[in-house]
């Protein structure tokens, strides 16, 4: 399962289904790559939120563990 959503398959995955849909509907190129332009920039801004509060959230774990360490040094 890991393998269906890891990104470079789904990066391949959007690129052949944007390429085959421009296959069967030449006359639609430029609506499909609007569409996949507005995908990509939601997949982006949605990706580097998650990044942020991830990065964050470790950097709180951390300063968490080592306030508690102090905690027990200082209690001894």
């Amino acid at each position: 399962m890991a393998r269906f959503t890891s990104r470079k398959f789904l990066v391949a995955l959007g690129a052949q289904l944007a390429g085959l849909l421009t296959l069967i509907w030449p006359s639609h190129v430029e609506p499909i790559m609007a569409t996949v332009q507005a995908v990509v920039a939601m997949v982006v801004v949605l990706l580097s939120a998650l990044g942020y509060v991830s990065a964050e959230a470790s950097i709180d774990r951390a300063g968490a563990g080592r306030a508690s360490g102090e905690d027990e040094q200082a209690a001894r």
